[in-house]
C-alpha cells in the first residue's frame, strides 16, 4: 500500500519497501501469492506493519499489511493499494479456554465476528483498485 497518487512506486520499478519486524518475510510472501516483484530498495523496517502503514501514508515508501488493519486509512484514502491484495496464508484467531461448541451465547459471538470480519473485509478490498483478495 502507498500514499495516493504515489502508484508508480508500488509496482516495484522504484519504490522504497517498508519492512515490519513481526512480519520478515512478508515482501517475499506477497511477491509469492500476488505474482509480482516488491519494490528492488528496502527501507526502514519498522516495529510493527502498522507503523509501516503510517510510513507509507505519510509516503516514506510502500507498505505490507492487512486489509483489515489498513481498511480505516483506505477509505479515508490516506493510503491505496494499487496491486490490490493477495492472501498470504495469514489468519486471526479468537482463542478460547473452553469450546465455544459447549456455549450457544460464545457460539452466537464467534458467528458475529467471522460475519463482522467478512464485511469489514469486503470494504477494505472494495475501496481499493480492484484486484485479488
Amino acid at each position: 500500500m502507498c500514499r495516493p497518487g504515489r502508484e508508480q512506486t508500488a509496482d516495484g520499478n522504484d519504490g522504497v519497501a517498508l519492512g515490519s519486524a513481526t512480519r520478515p518475510r512478508a515482501w517475499r510472501q506477497w511477491a509469492q501469492a500476488s505474482g509480482h516483484k516488491p519494490p528492488r530498495r528496502a527501507g526502514p523496517v519498522y516495529e510493527h506493519f502498522y507503523l509501516s502503514l503510517q510510513a507509507a501514508a505519510a509516503g516514506l515508501g510502500v507498505a505490507i499489511g492487512s486489509a483489515l488493519m489498513a481498511r480505516d486509512a483506505l477509505q479515508d484514502h490516506r493510503l491505496e493499494a494499487p496491486l490490490g491484495f493477495a492472501r498470504d496464508g495469514s489468519a486471526y484467531f479468537l482463542l478460547s479456554p473452553r469450546p465455544f461448541s459447549n456455549d450457544p451465547r460464545a457460539a452466537a459471538f464467534l458467528a458475529w465476528l467471522r460475519q463482522e470480519a467478512e464485511r469489514s473485509l469486503g470494504e477494505a478490498v472494495g475501496v481499493t483498485t480492484p484486484g485479488t483478495v
